[in-house]
């Protein structure tokens, strides 16, 4: 097997395996604690960010004022969760934090 084929082949198993521990991370049932502690954390990582003028890619206005969104939702009521959309988005918006690191 010749090198380029061989790290092709490296690099789409590995990009399979990030699928995959994306796939089960959204499948995951998560509590509301965990949503909030999710957004508690991401929130804290976006002000980190901008204290340091470091720029998060793929992180735009509306992502930023959905966080803020979702902190006030979250802490309005002690059961309160996302929807399966928003969740999506909040584990999305992780990844990119996790990635411009």
């Amino acid at each position: 097997m010749k090198l380029a084929q061989f790290l092709a082949l490296v690099i789409a198993v590995v990009f399979g395996l990030m699928l995959l521990m994306l796939a089960f991370s959204i499948a995951q049932p998560r509590s509301p604690d965990d949503w909030m502690a999710l957004v508690a954390a991401i929130d804290k990582d976006v002000t980190e960010a901008d204290a340091q003028g470091r720029k998060i890619p793929k992180l735009d206005r509306e992502d930023r004022k959905f966080i803020r969104k979702m902190v006030n939702e979250l802490t309005a009521a002690e059961d309160a969760k996302p929807t399966a959309a928003q969740g999506q988005w909040l584990l999305a918006i992780r990844a990119w934090i996790d990635a411009s690191r």
